[in-house]
């Protein structure tokens, strides 16, 4: 089976982490933040899928302009795929109000936009075979209605359903600390994905990675 690496592509006021996997000469990026940082990771490889995790703009800046350079095919949750349609579903067209409820200094230009719907979508689950691997993406609605988290390998991805700035889940109670928010979550993924062995579990936002030992 071929190795898969994996890069991280930080970008944007918000520190949004996009994902990129590469085995051999094919890439599939996760989170297309920050297209040129992206696309220098991407040198000689070939994209062929874009995942999103949900439909917020700071998750998709960069889809349009990887799908027309690259031509790759675009894999989301259904509800999401029809949510980045629209800047009032993906919330592009409110990224001032977001920047303030986050209290982040502003420091990039936001226009608002929208885009095609995925390619390839799905309802509770889909299971993509690229090269030797299979990845896993299961609908986990909380931080949105169309989030989902995709496992692959030792990696769960996990979108903003882990994310230090807001609540996000039926599972948090408003005296909860981001250590019990944490272990919460994480008690979550470990039965939902029925996770027995040590799992990285990749995040969307700033610290990108937390990793468990069973």
């Amino acid at each position: 089976m071929s190795e898969i690496s994996l890069k991280i592509c930080k970008g944007g006021d918000l520190g949004v982490n996009s994902y990129v996997l590469i085995s051999k000469d094919s890439a599939i990026v996760i989170d297309p933040g920050d297209f040129k940082k992206i696309a220098e990771v991407l040198q000689g490889k070939r994209l062929e899928y874009i995942i999103i995790t949900h439909e917020h703009f700071d998750h998709i800046f960069a889809l349009n302009e990887l799908r027309d350079h690259f031509g790759a095919k675009v894999i989301a949750q259904r509800t999401a795929s029809q949510n980045i349609t629209t800047s009032s579903k993906n919330l592009s067209r409110f990224s001032d109000m977001i920047y303030d409820v986050m209290k982040v200094a502003k420091r990039q230009n936001i226009v608002e936009f929208n885009a095609q719907k995925a390619d390839i979508e799905f309802d509770e689950s889909y299971e993509l075979l690229w090269q030797d691997h299979t990845l896993l993406l299961t609908h986990t609605p909380g931080h949105t209605e169309g989030s989902c988290c995709i496992r692959v390998g030792r990696w769960l991805f996990c979108g903003d359903s882990l994310f230090e700035a807001t609540q996000t889940s039926f599972l948090v109670q408003s005296s909860d600390d981001w250590e019990t928010l944490h272990l919460k979550f994480l008690l979550y993924y470990l039965v939902r994905f029925r996770i027995k062995d040590e799992k990285d579990f990749l995040l969307c936002h700033f610290r990108a990675a937390y990793r468990i030992y069973l």
